[in-house]
């Protein structure tokens, strides 16, 4: 097997970068925003993780002839709108239709329900995913140096998953918070996979 070449090598440890510094801006963002304490510990400790890890992949960045290495952080196919996506998701929680507005006003921090829904269930899963898609494909000896740094990275962003996943899942306390959980996440996907053109044409979608 020959493994990636410099450049593709240089564009996913580019694009770990950037998405790890947008979850940073996302998770960290959201802080402020959030009553529940558990909730507000979690998040300000994983962007910490996230703000980590892109430093990690910026000591990675290869030097390529006549290209900043800084030029080489760029977003992954489809994630060039996440931190907005994230934003647009949450804040749809809070324009339910009128039929449904009493629900969701009986429903305590629907807005931190959301917000972890967003965390840890697209956000920081997609890192897991581009993560092994790149270890899968780093399978030349010279990849071996990016290969232990996706392991820790990879078991890094799976710890604050699953401990993200456990706070959202003692919030879904009835269906009303798993409904929130659900669109939010439902919103936020159908906008990283539209095409640019239907992002742009489309803004509340």
């Amino acid at each position: 097997m020959t493994g990636l070449t410099l450049q593709e090598a240089a564009k996913l440890v580019g694009g770990h970068c950037w998405s790890e510094r947008r979850a940073f801006e996302i998770l960290g963002g959201w802080v402020p925003e959030v009553h529940d304490p558990g909730a507000k510990v979690a998040l300000d400790r994983h962007s910490a993780h996230c703000a980590w890890r892109a430093r990690q992949w910026e000591d990675r960045l290869p030097v390529l002839g006549g290209v900043s290495r800084e030029d080489l952080v760029a977003a992954p196919d489809g994630l060039e709108g996440l931190a907005e996506a994230c934003a647009r998701a949450v804040r749809a929680v809070g324009e339910a239709p009128p039929e449904r507005a009493a629900e969701r006003g009986a429903q305590p921090e629907v807005a931190t329900v959301a917000r972890l829904a967003a965390a840890y269930r697209v956000v920081l899963p997609r890192l897991v995913s581009a993560y092994r898609a790149h270890l899968a494909a780093a399978t030349s000896p010279a990849d071996g140096p990016t290969r232990r740094s996706l392991g820790m990275g990879l078991a890094d962003v799976m710890e604050d998953w699953a401990e993200g996943e456990t706070l959202l899942q003692r919030c879904l306390v009835d269906t009303a918070a798993v409904r929130v959980a659900a669109e939010t996440v439902a919103g936020l996907e159908s906008v990283l996979v539209a095409p640019p053109s239907r992002r742009s044409d489309n803004p509340n979608k």
